[in-house]
């Protein structure tokens, strides 16, 4: 008997060590693909896995009448169209930062250029990477929800839907003092993905313009010891020039680091599709707008935050001066150099949401002038 456990864990092991680099190139039992482009009238016909010039595996076929599919090929043969397993991403951008950055606000601007439908099950995260150590994720989704109560797991709440929704997510804890949600949000603690914790709130996005930011709040809480300080993510809406607070969640420490390493991605979640049948759509992220505190610094004086109360032209031009300098490198202020001046048109000031509008004239050479249109929220430029 001891003989025959013996085999059996033997052939096992041999079974799990075997793989296609083992595989006799002359055994037409067990052919080995390989990733291969195959042409057909001097035009790519497919791309996937083959065998010996016959499409063999998962691959994409380009048909003559100009349609394609992807799904699964034996000798040549398509067998069925390729389904989609959730969470299946359909982009993944990696990027990096030069190094480590402390921050106060982090905005991206996101741009939906076509109409995604509500039947749809797609999360846009323009934000996914590490704070102070801590994994999070955020973004947009067209179907989601979560629970009114952040102690959902002991005091009995339900779960409901929001429809569409921002949501903001980290990763290793899940104590209901590192939630807090925002007016009308939903929040959600878990362990189906590795304990986390989430908030999540209507966003009625669509096609169109929206910048994501998460911003230091300098609010703290004490869990497990540890002071921690809560992170808000918001949507700003350029369309409807409305502004929504998706939730706060607790991070370790006071001040805000971004790991170097960050990544955007694009997800099909929740349920099992076809692929031909995944919506198709077109979507934009523009330059990271990353932005310290203004003000002077002396030593040992952390920068002060700007904080609008009927703001004068005299700080709307020098917080301005911030932005222009970062973004067009050699403009300066009209009235001191006449070489690619910038001047400020008009700006609008909403007092509710200590939020400003504004339009800079920016002269670029004789031929060209160009308008931008910024939004100050808090502390940082938008758009």
């Amino acid at each position: 008997m001891k003989n025959t456990l013996k085999s059996l864990v033997f052939i096992s092991l041999s079974l799990i060590s075997y793989g296609q680099e083992n595989i006799d190139n002359n055994n037409t039992i067990e052919e080995p693909q390989s990733f291969q482009i195959l042409e057909k009238n001097g035009k790519t016909h497919y791309f996937g896995q083959a065998y010996k010039n016959q499409k063999k595996g998962i691959g994409t076929e380009f048909l003559e009448n100009g349609s394609i599919r992807t799904g699964y090929f034996e000798n040549d043969t398509f067998l069925g169209e390729f389904i989609v397993a959730p969470p299946w991403h359909l982009l993944d951008v990696d990027y990096e930062f030069n190094h480590e950055m402390p921050f106060e606000k982090f905005s991206i601007d996101l741009n939906i250029k076509r109409e995604i439908d509500d039947s749809a099950y797609f999360y846009i995260a323009p934000f996914t990477g590490e704070i102070n150590g801590v994994g999070f994720y955020g973004g947009i989704q067209t179907q989601g929800g979560g629970y009114k109560s952040p102690n959902h797991n002991t005091d009995g709440s339900s779960f409901s839907s929001l429809g569409r929704i921002g949501i903001f997510s980290r990763w290793g804890i899940r104590d209901p003092n590192a939630i807090k949600i925002a007016p009308n949000g939903r929040c959600e603690s878990s362990g189906y993905e590795g304990d986390f914790v989430s908030v999540r709130n209507s966003v009625d996005w669509s096609k169109g313009s929206y910048t994501l930011d998460i911003r230091n709040t300098h609010e703290s809480v004490t869990i497990d010891s540890v002071l921690h300080t809560y992170v808000e993510m918001s949507i700003y809406n350029h369309q409807t020039s409305e502004l929504v607070s998706i939730g706060k969640l607790a991070f370790p420490g006071t001040q805000m680091v971004l790991a170097k390493r960050n990544c955007m991605f694009i997800e099909h979640y929740s349920a099992y599709e076809k692929l031909d049948e995944i919506p198709k759509g077109q979507i934009t992220l523009s330059k990271s707008i990353f932005l310290p505190l203004f003000g002077k610094k002396n030593k040992g004086q952390s920068s002060k935050q700007v904080v609008f109360r009927r703001p004068s032209k005299c700080a709307l031009e020098s917080i301005t001066e911030n932005y222009i300098k970062w973004r067009f490198p050699g403009a300066v202020y009209c009235y001191e150099v006449k070489d690619r001046p910038w001047s400020i048109s008009w700006y609008h000031y909403d007092p509710e949401q200590n939020t400003m509008e504004l339009a800079v004239l920016l002269y670029i050479d004789e031929d060209y002038l160009e308008e931008i249109t910024v939004h100050l929220l808090g502390n940082a430029f938008v758009g």
